[in-house]
């Protein structure tokens, strides 16, 4: 590792996150000052308010300006979404067996005296006062998880970063311009587009304020910089800076930093994880090929750039309550990087920028960005095997796609054949157009598959919480065949998930109303062109599927009652529940549990049963 990414990669590693309550204290006094404005707008304004007022800095040895919080790896508070956890957990913050974070005692006193005026404001006040008793009762059991949705902020999207790289900012406050002045306001529809327009430019000055004092403090580190090398960096940093309040980028370097500052003042704009860089390989190669042919830069120099932006990407972090903590340990935020997949003309879409990317993740060795690579019959073999080879050194990635089934499967459910091909990873199993697609294309809740099972399995009654959810169920061991018991599982798979439909549609229209996001619609299509954000039907895709959780689990569980209870009766279905309900104790509980273990086969291992049975239970 070279000796630059070194000492940034070891300062971040030996980091302790701190809590940043700069956001929190603007975007309260904001929210106060702005109250009169729709929604969108003062969420705009706000996010302004903090891009022209938070602290901003450039680390040593860093090519690349700019922060999400006050410091590298610190998280900044997002109050408009949720805040009793946060309140809750001060004092235990640092005391995390995992994820710790420091924060002052001081800071610890203004964010009691400011947070409380959210208290019936927020989000998550919101949608659980829209929910029906029917899905907030099923907080009892947790077989939904839709709390943390409306509580950690929305992500989960790739933005048009094509469009960010040929437009820039200037760019894009120009095209929101010409929408203003093509507005005719005796028409009510026209009103409606005005605000959400006003919103957008609302944060594009704020962008532009934000890179103008990147800018100048470039420029003063430079004035005082007594290292020539150095000097020579961060003037380089201010005049990136400066041409992008001018102009598009026209320079890999330029398009680098435009790219992340659009990434970094999203994180600011909501708390969501999984904002994802997309297609990053396509749109970035014209930039990398024209600055080596020019010979304005070496690929020494683009690797060093590129490495800095991996470095800033992990940079980001955010604040999770503990129990959300418990199932996202590492503080992952699940930036996206896509490389490979096809062209237009379903050629081998690698390229010199596919095979940068993937080498900087051998060198980087850090989990975030996570890198997925699209594979299909005519990918470059080359690529493939240097793919495999960094896979088996442990590092847990690059992470593979399949072409055939995705682009078939997208254009399925309606996606044109030319953007199915375009498609892109997104966040951890997403896949989405981009800039074309909405917010979480896996929607917004999960549903516990086992925990249905569990409850079948138990006569209609949850065990842990003892709630009776089904009163004419029976239990396991009055089940007479496969059949009956599979019936009665999806009977319940029917009423959760209506229950989960409902769930995400509330969350839908509660961030519809609390917390639009302007920003990062006018970064995707075709909100600008309709007038509309994200959520109000601006985009051009607005599919959202369900996250299903324990798939193979219900499938394993459910083969190994058929095989060893009804097909080859090892044991009786009482013998079995009692097995379940003591923890496998005793003799007889270990012989169970050794038949379960190891006699059983299991989902995924080519055994035609099984995943037969399992697909069969999915696909309901």
């Amino acid at each position: 590792m070279r000796e630059r990414f070194f000492k940034l990669r070891d300062k971040l590693l030996n980091t302790t996150p701190k809590i940043c309550i700069e956001r929190a204290k603007i975007v309260t006094e904001a929210y106060k000052k702005y109250d009169a404005y729709p929604n969108i707008e003062k969420r705009a304004m706000a996010l302004a308010d903090v891009l022209r007022n938070m602290t901003i800095y450039i680390e040593e040895e860093q090519l690349l300006a700019g922060n999400q919080a006050s410091s590298n790896r610190a998280a900044p508070l997002f109050p408009e979404y949720a805040f009793a956890y946060i309140l809750d957990e001060l004092d235990d913050l640092e005391k995390r067996s995992s994820d710790k974070f420091t924060i002052t005692e001081e800071n610890k006193k203004v964010l009691r005296e400011i947070l409380p005026w959210w208290e019936g404001k927020t989000l998550k006040d919101r949608a659980i006062a829209m929910q029906p008793q029917e899905v907030l009762d099923d907080r009892v059991t947790g077989v939904l998880g839709w709390q943390g949705n409306v509580s950690t902020g929305e992500g989960h999207i790739v933005p048009d970063y094509d469009m960010v790289v040929r437009l820039g900012f200037a760019g894009l406050r120009d095209k929101i311009q010409k929408h203003i002045d093509e507005l005719d306001l005796s028409k009510p529809q026209d009103l409606e587009k005005l605000t959400f327009y006003r919103a957008c430019k609302a944060i594009i000055d704020g962008c532009l304020d934000y890179i103008k004092r990147y800018c100048i403090l470039a420029e003063e580190q430079a004035e005082q910089c007594k290292d020539a090398a150095r000097k020579e960096e961060l003037l380089g940093i201010s005049e990136r800076c400066q041409a992008l309040l001018e102009r598009a980028p026209e320079t890999f370097f330029e398009a680098l930093q435009c790219v992340w500052f659009v990434q970094v003042i999203l994180h600011i704009e909501t708390n969501g994880h999984s904002l994802s860089f997309g297609r990053f390989d396509q749109y970035m190669n014209p930039f990398l090929q024209k600055d080596l042919k020019e010979g304005r830069i070496t690929m020494e120099e683009a690797e060093e750039m590129l490495g800095c932006f991996y470095l800033k990407i992990y940079s980001n972090n955010k604040l999770r309550s503990w129990s959300n903590t418990l199932t996202q340990m590492g503080s992952p935020t699940y930036q996206n990087i896509c490389l490979g997949g096809q062209k237009a003309d379903k050629t081998d879409a690698v390229n010199e920028m596919s095979w940068l990317c993937l080498e900087m993740l051998d060198e980087i060795h850090l989990p975030e960005p996570t890198v997925y690579i699209r594979v299909h019959e005519n990918i470059s073999e080359a690529f493939l095997k240097r793919a495999v080879k960094i896979v088996k050194q442990g590092v847990g990635m690059p992470a593979f796609v399949n072409d055939q089934t995705i682009i078939a499967a997208l254009e399925k459910r309606g996606v044109t054949k030319e953007d199915a091909l375009n498609y892109s990873t997104m966040g951890c199993t997403e896949v989405q157009v981009p800039g074309k697609w909405g917010y979480r294309a896996n929607g917004k809740s999960k549903i516990n598959l086992l925990k249905i099972l569990e409850i079948v399995l138990n006569g209609g009654k949850d065990p842990k919480s003892q709630k009776q959810v089904f009163n004419d169920m029976k239990p396991l061991e009055e089940y007479t065949s496969i059949e009956e018991l599979k019936q009665a599982y999806k009977r319940a798979i029917e009423y959760y998930m209506r229950l989960h439909v409902i769930a995400d549609n509330v969350n839908e229209l509660a961030m519809t109303q609390m917390t639009p996001d302007a920003f990062c619609s006018l970064l995707v299509q075709d909100c600008l062109g309709r007038g509309k954000a994200i959520k109000e039907g601006g985009t051009i895709y607005d599919m959202v599927s369900g996250t299903l959780v324990g798939i193979p689990n219900v499938g394993n569980a459910v083969y190994a009652i058929k095989k060893n209870v009804f097909d080859e009766k090892r044991m009786t279905a009482a013998e079995l529940k009692e097995a379940l309900d003591t923890d496998f104790a005793g003799e007889k509980g270990k012989v169970i549990r050794k038949y379960l273990l190891e006699r059983t086969e299991k989902y995924g291992n080519d055994e035609k049963e099984v995943d037969k049975l399992t697909n069969e239970l999915a696909n309901y």
